[in-house]
């Protein structure tokens, strides 16, 4: 019984000493995941990113027959679904901001994440997409 209660001891003593160096490796490892992510933000916010940054790219990932239905002004089209998405993307200026936005932000939010995993370094995705832009005018 003794032997149990000793070992059992140093097992939760040497668990204790491996957890700080388990958090300190942590923030290197969450910093760099956090340069591989993009933005989320609502109506609101992209409103306001369009007013603040009169250099925001403003992209729009829906079908062309979508975006004939209507979009956000000085937005480009680049359709997520166009097998040459990533090529078209591929050749925007990566350091540039972007604001992405389809119709209801999971084609916004899978583009978002193409773009970040490219090296795009500012990159903020629509929550809800046009159809929340619409509602909120």
């Amino acid at each position: 019984m003794k032997v149990l209660l000793i070992s059992l001891l140093v097992l939760l003593y040497s668990c204790e000493i491996q957890a700080p160096q388990s958090n300190k490796a942590q923030p290197d490892s969450t910093s760099t995941e956090l340069l591989n992510t993009y933005h989320d933000t609502d109506v609101a916010g992209a409103k306001g990113m369009i007013n603040k940054f009169s250099d925001l790219v403003i992209l729009d990932v829906r079908t062309p027959e979508e975006v004939a239905q209507g979009h956000i002004d000085k937005a480009k089209n680049i359709d997520y679904k166009a097998d040459s998405f990533e090529s078209i993307i591929n050749e925007l200026d990566k350091n540039q901001k972007y604001l992405v936005y389809c119709r209801s932000g999971r084609r916004s939010a899978a583009a978002a994440e193409i773009m970040t995993k490219a090296g795009f370094t500012d990159v903020t995705n629509m929550k809800g997409g046009y159809l929340a832009w619409s509602d909120a005018e």
